[in-house]
Formats: structure tokens, sequence, C-alpha cells
């Protein structure tokens, strides 16, 4: 079945892989049909009026003309596919026309400054080479981009492949970028040339990054809403994994653990969408990913714990803060090692196509797909009364319960969480974005309660580990915890209490 998107897939090249794409999985695609060397400028004031706004200006000089590209806010957070308006014209030399870029937004965004106040930012430089691949019917277009970004002195290499859907189905679209794979190993692309060029510019340093917002709409089909959510977790952890990998950063490998739960719970929260057996597969191994991040993430935050410790005049023994940070560099090894395998590439471009074209998208049952039709403001509303019922339920006997228990309410509570975070773009109107603020900082007082709670168990089972692997002590005796967790048990109870008193933001999505 022809797909009646204009679908493309972009995706990243390491230096080694480049070599083996192009002397191994390109030759496949026969002679190139097309060579030029682009070369871009990219305009902007001297207060990034056009980036706050989510937007790029170029001037592309390309065989002697020079064409002006004006590009919108994109729908959602960009990974592998990037889909934003696009406003292109001619124009008479390699400097930014207004004129041209009438009824943009960038009209709008430069009223007051107009064109004298832009000024170059980066420039890039790419040869591109394409491709015109005929496959199983259908129509794709290969384009290779090879080149630098350069601004205010710094550059960087670009490499990235993009696979334009001409005419066919998306199915594919990713069955040719899979094969491409096995010669060059390609990641999903999570930065426009532009972002990069801005980062390049502002000399932003490595390092972690949040999850952004998903900017959902009302109206939007339930389908769509919950391809956007997926693809803003997507990007969330390809953001983080170099922080991981190269700068192994504690708040990187947090914030890619982070999306991996957020992840892992949009497929909980819209379970009732996925009945195909490609979405228990995908979610299996989401979980062996997430099992590879947690223990490292747990000697972050217990060595973090003992900085705090000493810092408050309960020094660890030396010899112990050094085994535990040798097994925290073992850790890191490992996760490296899993983020740099094909299996791991794989499990990357499965999920977008199977978010983008998964059987879950064309159910036989009618029910099934008037549900992912439905409003997604209707859908969230159902989606958070549910979990708030569970969090209110599952908790009110928290002082009861044991830590196993304990982590389950947590675990709800996540959820319930991210689920507000993921639908707060649906609130439209101040009174609800007042309810939205206490509703989730009731929630998030909560979560924290419980997850030093969780955090103090933990440390628990490290230090009896450690100990059982040491040849001596020198672990921190947990003797005076006992105090610490009466302490934060009270407090997870008031907060569970002002949650369950916190009243629902989501009364007028339906």
């Amino acid at each position: 079945m022809s797909d009646p998107r204009e679908l493309e897939l972009k995706l990243e090249v390491g230096p080694r892989g480049l070599a083996r794409l192009k002397s191994r999985g390109l030759k496949q695609l026969g002679e190139a049909s097309a060579r030029e060397r682009l070369a871009s400028v990219y305009f902007d004031t001297a207060d990034r009026r056009l980036r706050e706004k989510g937007l790029s200006l170029r001037v592309r000089s390309v065989g002697g003309r020079h064409l002006q590209t004006v590009k919108g806010i994109a729908d959602g957070p960009g990974i592998g596919l990037f889909e934003r308006s696009e406003w292109e014209s001619e124009v008479a030399g390699p400097r930014p026309d207004l004129a041209a870029a009438a009824r943009t937004p960038v009209q709008e965004a430069l009223a007051e400054k107009g064109a004298g106040g832009l000024r170059p930012v980066f420039a890039a430089e790419v040869e591109r080479t394409i491709w015109l691949v005929e496959s199983e019917g259908s129509t794709i277009e290969v384009a290779l981009d090879e080149g630098t970004i350069a601004a205010e002195g710094a550059s960087r290499q670009v490499a990235e492949l993009e696979l334009e859907l001409k005419r066919g189905s998306a199915a594919d679209l990713f069955a040719l970028a899979r094969r491409l794979d096995e010669a060059g190993a390609l990641r999903l692309g999570v930065l426009t040339k532009s972002e990069q060029g801005y980062r390049l510019a502002e000399g932003e340093a490595q390092g972690f990054h949040k999850a952004e917002a998903v900017k959902l709409k009302r109206g939007t089909p339930t389908a769509a809403a919950f391809a956007a959510i997926v693809r803003a977790c997507l990007r969330h952890f390809r953001l983080n994994e170099s922080g991981v990998v190269e700068a192994r950063l504690p708040e990187a490998l947090h914030q890619a653990r982070v999306a991996m739960r957020r992840l892992r719970s949009a497929l909980s929260l819209f379970k009732e969408l996925l009945g195909d057996p490609e979405s228990d597969e995908i979610r299996k191994r989401l979980r062996t990913l997430s099992g590879h991040l947690g223990h490292a993430r747990n000697l972050d935050v217990y060595l973090a714990r003992t900085g705090t410790d000493a810092a408050e005049g309960r020094p660890a023994d030396p010899a112990w803060i050094a085994r535990l940070r040798a097994e925290r560099e073992e850790a890191y090894d490992r996760i490296a090692k899993v983020l740099a395998s094909k299996r791991f590439r794989r499990l990357m471009l499965d999920l977008l196509a199977w978010v983008e074209d998964g059987a879950w998208r064309r159910p036989a049952d009618p029910d099934a797909r008037a549900r992912l039709k439905r409003p997604i403001e209707v859908s969230a509303a159902a989606i958070l009364d549910k979990r708030r019922r569970r969090v209110r339920r599952r908790g009110r006997d928290l002082a009861e319960l044991d830590p196993e228990m304990r982590h389950e309410v947590r675990i709800e509570a996540k959820k319930l969480r991210y689920a507000a975070e993921f639908f707060s773009g649906l609130v439209e109107h101040k009174a609800g974005r007042k309810g939205l603020k206490r509703f989730l900082s009731a929630l998030e007082e909560l979560q924290e309660a419980l997850g030093d709670l969780n955090d103090l168990e933990t440390a628990r089972t490290l230090h009896a580990d450690a100990e059982a692997r040491a040849e001596e002590g020198g672990a921190p005796s947990p003797d005076d915890e006992a105090g610490r967790e009466a302490e934060l048990l009270e407090r997870a109870v008031a907060a569970h209490r002002a949650f369950s008193d916190a009243k629902p933001f989501w009364r007028d999505f339906a």
C-alpha cells in the first residue's frame, strides 16, 4: 500500500562506518544519479530571535543559483524523521531577501529589526551524492551528505544519509535502511544541520539533556499523539548517548534512563492501542536495554551519597570508594559496548519503523480503529483518571507496605507523572495551567519521597553485595538508617495525602 505522507529518514554515519558504507552498502545501489556541492549560510539576529522561535533561515548557493529557505517549528521533537514547514524561493544573491520571506514566520519574528538585524551565524559546506532506488515497487531517493559545519573559528565534520520515500510504502523505506546499516553502522539522526550549527556557534559543551515538551494539540488523533510521544522519548535518549559513552556523566546516564522509563511508560499508558505481537517484542527489548543502565545508575547514586556522608563528617574507607569507582567504570564500559552494538542500532531503527508503520496502526477490529482516531484529549482524560486511581488506591496504607510494595507505588506514581507531562500541552487555560502545576508539584513530592526510600534500600543491597565480595570491610555502616527510613516514610505518607487531595487538571479535556 502506498503511503500518502512524505517520509524522510535521516541517519548519522560515524567515520569508520562511512568508509564501510561507501565501499560496501552504497555500491549496491548502482551508479549515483547526481552529485552536487552545497554551500549554505545560516542567518539570525544577535539575540538569536529566529532560534528562539524554532525557525531557521539559510541561503544556499548551488550551481550559480541562490536558494533561500525558511524552516518552521517542527510538529514535535525530531528523531530520524523530521517534519517541518518549509518555504523556499530563489533570491538574487547570497544575502537574505525578506521580501521573498513574506508570509512566512520569519516576517513576524523580524518585524522590528528587519533584514538589517540579520547576520551570518554558521556555514555548512557539503558534497551531496544522490541515488534513485527502485525497491519492491517503491521509489526511494538516497542522499549522502559529507562535509563540515563551521562557526566562530570552530568546525565539525558531518556525514548524514537521508532516505526519502518518493512513492510506495514506509516498510520498503525502513527495509532499505536496515540493509544499509549492515554496511555502515547507521544511527537515527537526532539533530538537524541548523541545530548542530547553533550548538557549535554557541560553544555548547557536551552534557546532559532533559526531556523536551511534546507539542500535542487538541483534536489530534490518538495514534498520531502516541507516535509523537514515542519519537520524543527516542530523541531524549539519543541526545544523552554521547554524554554517557564519551563523557560518562552521571546526569547524562540518569536522563538516558529517564528517557527509557518514559518510553516504556508510554507503551503501558497506551496499551489498549497496542494489540499486535510486535508491541510485546518491543517491550521485551526495551526492558533488556533498561537493565543495562540500572546498575551503573545505582553506583552513581551510592557514590554521590558517600560524598555527602563525607561532607557531613562520616567518611567512608578510601579503599571501599576505590572499589566502587572501579565497578562503576566497568558498568559504563558495558553500557558503551551495548550502545555501540548492532543490536542496539537495530532496536532504535525497529522502534521508529514500528511506531510509524507497525501493525498496531491497522487493527482489524472496528472499535480498535475508532480508538486510534479518537481525539487525544479524550484518551488523555481516561488515561489520567485510571492512573490517578491506581496511585491513590495502592498508596492508601503506605506506612504498612514493605519496600517491594512501596516500589510498586513509586512506579505507578512515575507513570502518572510522565502521563501528566506528556499531556501538559493540552491544557489551554490559565486556571488549567495552575492546576497542572499544583498537581505535578504534589506528585513530584510523593515520587521524590518514595525515590529516597528506594535509594536507601538499594544502598543496603549494594552494601551487602560489596561486603560479601570484599576480602575486608570498608563499607559505611547502615546502622543509623532506621531513623532515616522512618523519617522518609512519614514524609511519603504526608506527600500521598497531599497528592490525593490535589484536583485533576484535566477535567476540561473531554
